[in-house]
């Protein structure tokens, strides 16, 4: 492997491109997103595309309501844990 696509390689990935850009995908890159802002969004992309499945990847980036002084980041990230799984 020389790292380079050849035209076949290329092919394939048009392909894989065409399928993955049908899907109704929807990423969002918004750190210190609240449970309630991610439940607003779940829905908006459920009514608009039929969202079946969502996955936050890095949970500490998730942050508890305002009026919520948590300070510890283990109370941070049991309270939006504890917040996503109602929301499932």
């Amino acid at each position: 492997m020389d790292g380079w696509l050849d035209s076949a390689d290329a092919a394939r990935v048009a392909d894989a491109l065409a399928i993955f850009n049908a899907w109704p995908l929807t990423l969002v890159d918004q750190p210190h997103l609240t449970p309630a802002q991610l439940r607003g969004l779940m829905l908006r992309a459920r009514r608009e595309r039929g969202c079946d499945v969502v996955c936050v990847d890095y949970l500490q980036l998730m942050a508890p309501p305002g009026q919520l002084s948590l300070k510890r980041e283990y109370d941070r990230v049991t309270f939006v844990s504890d917040a996503l799984r109602t929301l499932a």
